[in-house]
């Protein structure tokens, strides 16, 4: 179980780095990237539960506006 924990927890904090990277090349306006972090991470195994519960993928068809949303993202940039 504390590997799990941990191996969750380095996700986290893989998403939090990026988010204070893209906060200071102003990108995004973040100032709590570690309580942003969590936030997206919950947001990401609550999309993953649901497409589960609901043998659905297309559930996480929404993933990345959602991301942008809570990020406060304006508008969606093309990779």
């Amino acid at each position: 179980m504390k590997k799990i924990q941990e191996i969750l927890e380095y996700k986290r904090k893989y998403l939090e780095s990026a988010i204070r990277d893209a906060d200071a090349a102003g990108l995004i306006a973040v100032p709590d990237a570690e309580a942003k972090s969590r936030v997206l991470y919950a947001y990401y195994q609550g999309l993953i539960t649901q497409a589960r519960i609901q043998n659905n993928i297309e559930v996480l068809r929404q993933a990345a506006q959602g991301t942008y949303d809570l990020l406060g993202v304006k508008q969606s940039v093309q990779a």
